[in-house]
């Protein structure tokens, strides 16, 4: 059983109305707004536009390819450290990008290295 305050706070909350259908594509312009002051902070400004400096995705998969899709062209070289998430490779080949991976192995005290040989 829910504890009574968490239902009674999803009943106000579909209630409102805005929240119990898809938001805007962009994002709830009320949670841009507040991404944009907290990381205006972190970044040492005074503020940030949260209608073209604050991104919305659908979770961090999304993220990753507005980010490809935007920085990544055709003929690109994208360099991915080994090991990785394969979900990568369909998004940098729809950019019509190459892929080149760098193996990465833990040393004897287990710690993260890649192998530098591969740019040779």
């Amino acid at each position: 059983m829910l504890p009574e305050f968490l239902v009674e706070n999803m009943r106000q909350t579909i209630a409102e109305g805005m929240n119990n259908h898809y938001t805007m594509f962009s994002g709830h312009p009320l949670l841009r707004e507040k991404i944009s002051k907290h990381f205006a902070k972190i970044v040492g400004r005074e503020s940030l536009d949260p209608n073209s400096e604050v991104l919305v995705t659908n979770g961090a998969i999304g993220a990753i390819y507005s980010t490809i899709m935007n920085l990544v062209q055709a003929g690109d070289e994208v360099l991915m450290f080994e090991p990785y998430y394969t979900q990568y490779v369909n998004h940098i080949e729809f950019a019509g990008a190459r892929i080149v991976t760098a193996p990465m192995f833990q040393n004897d005290d287990c710690e993260w290295q890649f192998d530098f040989d591969v740019f040779q």
